[in-house]
């Protein structure tokens, strides 16, 4: 019969590897669900919006670059149906409508 000390390092070494793996745990996925759960439910407030927001973007701020207005492009859709008779609702002016 094998010796009690050698007994309890065997089944250390067995539970060696599940130890190392989470036991089972998918991923931290228990930790995820109970922390979400924690904020859910207003407990603890770890986080601050003032201190914990994102620095502001350093290059964009000394960007000296100026942005102007969109070139206007004359519309080119067909106005019309040659197919179409009298009473086609497309029918109607070539013109764009801003002018």
């Amino acid at each position: 019969m094998e010796d009690r000390e050698d007994l309890e390092a065997r089944r250390a070494e067995e539970r060696r590897p599940l130890e190392e793996s989470g036991e089972g745990e998918a991923e931290s996925f228990e930790q995820a669900e109970a922390e979400l759960i924690e904020q859910a439910q207003h407990g603890e407030n770890r986080w601050d919006p003032e201190v914990d927001a994102f620095e502001p973007e350093k290059e964009s701020d000394l960007s000296t670059a100026e942005y102007g207005e969109p070139d206007e492009v004359d519309p080119t859709e067909v106005r019309h149906d040659p197919d179409a008779g009298p009473d086609d609702p497309g029918e109607g002016t070539d013109i764009a409508p801003d002018r």
